[in-house]
């Protein structure tokens, strides 16, 4: 179901939950494409609570660490290091960087950092469907639900898109 947040921007880095209560519903279950980040720092913060554990640190261990990802970093435990790209945005003309400290990604809602060894990797467990070299990360079956789409969604015209749709967290 999507909704539409009344405050979006006021969930912070451990979400109460509290602002799901001033939603409205604004389509039904997959009936069409709709961005809700709230959803995803609800997953972070549902999956710290299971796992007792901090989603960084459950990250870590369940993904980065068996991936082999020594460059890749959850956005709360990321270094300041001077040689690491930063989240740019459309300009007036071209790409801009958005300034650091204006920029505070919530767990959960895309707030990964890595590097682009290690985003060679993550594409490799993608194309092999879960399995690194012949050890399976993630069940192939997952993959396939995760890679495909659940729902239609508006074509880009900017990407050149004709068809799109939207799977459990990517733009297909």
């Amino acid at each position: 179901i999507a909704l539409e947040p009344h405050n979006p921007g006021s969930v912070g880095q451990d979400p109460s939950f509290g602002e799901l209560k001033s939603t409205t519903k604004i389509t039904g279950f997959r009936e069409r494409y709709t961005p809700l980040p709230i959803a995803y720092r609800a997953m972070a913060e549902i999956i710290a609570r299971v796992s007792e554990q901090p989603f960084a640190d459950f990250l870590r261990q369940r993904l980065f660490d068996p991936l082999g990802l020594e460059h890749t970093f959850s956005a709360n435990t990321w270094p300041n290091l001077a040689d690491l790209a930063q989240p740019h945005t459309n300009g007036p003309h071209g790409a801009v960087p958005l300034d650091p400290a204006g920029y505070s990604p919530c767990e959960g809602d895309g707030g990964i950092f890595t590097s682009a060894a290690d985003n060679a990797i993550w594409l490799r467990l993608h194309l092999r469907r879960g399995f690194l070299d012949r050890t399976p990360i993630i069940k192939w079956t997952s993959m396939i639900d995760i890679l495909s789409p659940q729902i239609v969604a508006e074509p880009d015209a900017r990407r050149g898109e004709i068809l799109a749709g939207y799977g459990m967290g990517w733009r297909i």
